[in-house]
């Protein structure tokens, strides 16, 4: 026998008509959410609690910070999505405090020199992200620090080197320069520099 749930609350949803049963034979009711919004849930759904609205409430709790659309908070999500999940951050971890939370993450950006023209670099780049090891810093610095970096035999990046004996490492347009792209192929032949 069906149990006529029309008229009764779930959380935020109220069940206004049935709508038939899905095929796997589950009665299935259609609800207005408090917000306005309608969705259509399964009896099971709604009695086990596991669905209480049309999805405000995972958004509203997801964004309670109200930064979702912010430049940090897509920061703070592609730095979680990266990690353990690319090829090149398979070893790379974030820190539990800035896993969970994302308020502590732009707690730490907001007094430790975060700007929209600045991203986040990792001191040591072959260590995770936390507080201890990380720091904003523009495009030259970064692109300097990272793992893939071209770097000297003796383990100075190249762009550092260059800078050493005045030479260009990017022409006026951005590009690297004719020296940077010279010593990047001697170094991958296994050439000497000087």
């Amino acid at each position: 026998m069906i149990v006529d749930l029309v008229g009764k609350k779930f959380g935020r949803l109220t069940v206004i008509r049935k709508v038939g049963k899905t095929n796997g034979r589950k009665v299935q009711w259609e609800c207005v959410c408090e917000c306005g919004e309608t969705k259509v849930v399964t009896t099971d759904k709604l009695n086990s609690g596991h669905t209480q609205s049309c999805g405000c409430l995972r958004h509203e709790a997801i964004t309670k910070h109200g930064m979702w659309k912010d430049r940090l908070y897509t920061i703070w999500l592609d730095m979680k999505g990266r990690c353990g999940h690319h090829r090149c951050y398979k070893t790379i971890s974030v820190c539990s405090e800035w896993s969970r939370s994302f308020e502590a993450f732009r707690d730490w950006s907001l007094t430790n020199g975060y700007s929209d023209s600045l991203s986040i670099d990792r001191i040591n780049s072959e260590d995770g992200y936390c507080p201890e090891n990380c720091r904003w810093v523009d495009w030259k610095v970064q692109s300097r620090n990272k793992r893939t970096a071209l770097r000297m035999p003796d383990g100075t990046p190249l762009m550092d080197y260059m800078d050493s004996v005045g030479l260009r490492t990017h022409d006026d347009n951005g590009h690297h320069s004719k020296d940077y792209e010279r010593l990047r192929y001697r170094l991958r032949k296994g050439r000497e520099i000087v």
